[in-house]
């Protein structure tokens, strides 16, 4: 838990200080915090850097709170937009081990770097209509899917010191 704050303030402090230089403008980049939960399991420390040549999202951990997920053949998560109806995947993932159940316990969710959102989606579409999604695939092969909605917060955004 240290380790993430502290990435996130580091990154934090990153972008504090990109566009310092005076060759032009810089894009501004906003920074999210994401998180969710629902009766089975939450997210939390997901983080979102959106604007700017390189955007990045951090999906955060998964944390359960019931002992339904310790013995599971597979899943698979996605992060999307609802975009008029439309899902909007910003990242996703699956794994399957056929050998042996294995637990979702403080699962990681991973991490991407490119453009987080499609030039389709506005900014107040991600702060507004973002979720989660989980399948699990049991151990006899049957699946149950949960869909979290997320909320975000922006949490920084740099001062545009030329006005």
């Amino acid at each position: 838990m240290k380790k993430i704050l502290a990435g996130m303030l580091a990154l934090v402090i990153m972008l504090a200080f990109v566009g310092c230089g005076k060759a032009g403008k810089a894009p501004v980049q906003k920074v999210y915090s994401i998180f969710g939960e629902c009766d089975e399991f939450r997210i939390i420390n997901a983080v979102a850097v959106i604007g700017g040549e390189q955007e990045t999202f951090y999906g955060g951990k998964l944390e359960l709170k019931t002992a339904d997920f310790k013995n599971v053949s597979g899943y698979s998560f996605s992060y999307y937009i609802d975009n008029d109806g439309e899902k909007c995947t910003i990242m996703n993932h699956a794994m399957v081990n056929e050998r042996s159940a294995f637990d979702l316990e403080n699962q990681e969710t991973g991490q991407i770097s490119r453009t987080v959102l499609n030039y389709n989606i506005d900014v107040s579409k991600f702060e507004h209509n973002m979720f989660f999604e989980l399948t699990v695939t049991d151990e006899n092969g049957e699946n149950v899917t949960f869909t979290v909605p997320m909320q975000v917060k922006q949490v920084f955004e740099p001062i545009d010191t030329e006005k």
